[in-house]
This record gives structure tokens, sequence and C-alpha cells, in this order.
């Protein structure tokens, strides 16, 4: 979560997945990641304001190798 004026009123994300450890160096996941973004600047009416409202979501697959 984000805020307190310095940038986005509202940020928050959230990941749920699963990983498999397939040797002591391997490791597979298979994720689900959705972000949402809320901003705004100035005066609802003002000709220079600006409002973003977003979710961003999809699927993430990653594999890492540690050494």
């Amino acid at each position: 979560m984000g805020g307190f004026g310095l940038a986005a009123k509202l940020t928050g994300s959230l990941k749920v997945g699963v990983s498999y450890h397939i040797s002591d160096e391997w490791d597979v996941s298979l994720l689900y990641k959705g972000t949402y973004v809320d901003y705004d600047t100035g005066d609802e009416g003002d000709s220079s304001y600006f409002s973003y409202k977003t979710i961003t979501h999809g699927p993430i697959i990653s594999a890492s190798y540690q050494f």
C-alpha cells in the first residue's frame, strides 16, 4: 500500500500461486498477480485535472536457479 500524499492515494498488490522445489538448485512457480492503482491530482473540473484508476492482472510463470 502506498500514499500519504506522496504519489498514489492507494496502491495495492496481491499475488497467489504455487511453487515447486525441483532440486537443491532449481524451483518453478506459477502465480497470478493483480495490482490496483488509484491516482488523481488537482481539483476535479480544472483543465489540468488528472485521474488514473486501474487494475492490472495476469499470470506469472518463473523458474529460478540458486547457486
